[in-house]
């Protein structure tokens, strides 16, 4: 059975309505998925990038697997870091080889899932740390765009959503990162 396009005039008015009702409302539809789209932030980087760049210090990452409180103390150890605290079964502080930061490491269901780095007040800049999240407010927001949102106290931290975590970051005076917090959204 062809299709005959000469019939497309021969149809009643109501199916003729029928038909230029639905395509307007596709068009519509689909010029309302395009504005959109072009209107949602642009940060569509994962925070496996971001991990990856801070497992460079202590071979952590989010994701990775957690084998217990003793694997983990030892793996760090390794690498120079030594356990301040157990804050809970799936929290613990370590301090840095240098005594520059803090690592805070989170579990979840057997896996790395939040990894945070605190600069102590007086130490100086880390020289092991790359300048992947820039030396500013600034240079941050050309990289990953505006943040999800600023937190204004007490000190200015900016929150970016990225594709699969949550990354806050926090400058200081100086304009370098003090703070980076990294974590996965645990939902359940």
């Amino acid at each position: 059975m062809a299709f005959n396009p000469f019939k497309l005039t021969h149809l009643s008015k109501g199916v003729r309505a029928l038909a230029v009702i639905l395509t307007v409302s596709f068009l519509l539809a689909l010029a309302a998925g395009i504005y959109s789209l072009s209107r949602q932030r642009g940060t569509t980087v994962a925070g496996g990038f971001y991990s990856y760049q801070l497992q460079l210090e202590h071979g952590l990452s989010l994701g990775s697997p957690y084998e217990g409180e003793a694997a983990l103390v030892a793996h760090l150890e390794e690498r120079g870091f030594s356990l301040l605290r157990r804050l809970s079964d799936d929290n613990f502080e370590f301090e840095s080889p240098n005594s520059d930061y803090l690592l805070r490491v989170k579990t979840h269901r057997g896996y790395v899932s939040s990894i945070y780095h605190y600069l102590h007040r007086n130490a100086s800049r880390p020289q092991s740390r790359p300048c992947f999240l820039g030396c500013s407010p600034e240079e941050l927001r050309q990289r990953l765009g505006a943040p999800s949102a600023i937190e204004a106290y007490p000190v200015p931290s900016y929150r970016y959503e990225l594709a699969d975590a949550v990354l806050t970051i926090v400058f200081c005076d100086d304009g370098w990162a003090v703070e980076a917090d990294l974590q996965r959204p645990i939902v359940g």
